[in-house]
């Protein structure tokens, strides 16, 4: 199996669990610190992504770009991610909103699906009404041009006080982002299939009339 069909298969297989058991999977790997802020919600309740990051590190502007051009690193960003990815966004403290109406419609079209943004968005209602998934640190009607661009992409960055590097895997819902460094998405997946499966059979012998003590005692799940 290529790499890029092993990744298909971990993406598909990762579709089908949530955060909570993945975040659960890599604390069993050791890795406690690998699920966003919770200050990083999605835009509409109900939102569900998975994919590859695409990372992209902004910066506060100190100097006045181009009046022609204002905006051409952050469309050179959008336009170098690949279908299947999830722009993944640490914009630090700019006031200015990264996100927006235009770069999802153009990111849709592209086939990418999602945005994680350690940052601000706007145009709210008209992504909401796209079914883009979105997830963001806030919202501002500041637009981007002379408050915030792009320094680099497809680089480390920290996004939501997670490390994360263009491939690694995405999986974001109503409670929150997880990365799955890359490394580690195969035996994380596994386990993380494995721990739902016994959730499955935890929450069936709840409804049966076992205690929490009895369930966790059987399958050490809770």
């Amino acid at each position: 199996m290529s790499i890029q069909d092993k990744t298909h298969s971990q993406i598909e297989r990762l579709s089908k669990l949530y955060t909570g058991v993945v975040s659960d999977a890599l604390d069993e790997l050791g890795f406690w610190l690998n699920s966003m802020r919770s200050d990083i919600r999605p835009l509409a309740p109900g939102t569900f992504a998975v994919g590859r990051a695409f990372t992209i590190l902004c910066y506060e502007l100190y100097h006045i770009p181009s009046e022609d051009d204002p905006h051409k690193l952050e469309f050179e960003a959008i336009e170098a991610a690949q279908s299947g990815d999830i722009i993944v966004a640490q914009c630090f403290n700019s006031p200015g909103a990264f996100w927006g109406e235009l770069l999802t419609t153009r990111s849709q079209v592209k086939g990418l699906a999602g945005a994680v943004i350690d940052g601000y968005t706007r145009d709210t209602s008209s992504i909401i009404s796209y079914k883009f998934p979105t997830f963001v640190r806030g919202i501002n009607p500041y637009n981007s041009i002379k408050r915030i661009d792009v320094a680099a992409t497809g680089v480390p960055i920290n996004c939501g006080g997670v490390d994360v590097s263009t491939g690694d895997l995405v999986i974001a819902d109503n409670d929150g982002i997880t990365i799955l460094p890359i490394n580690l998405a195969e035996e994380a997946i596994t386990i993380a299939e494995r721990r739902r499966k016994s959730e499955d059979e935890v929450r069936a012998d709840l409804r049966k009339g076992a205690t929490l003590g009895e369930v966790w005692k059987k399958y050490r799940v809770i």
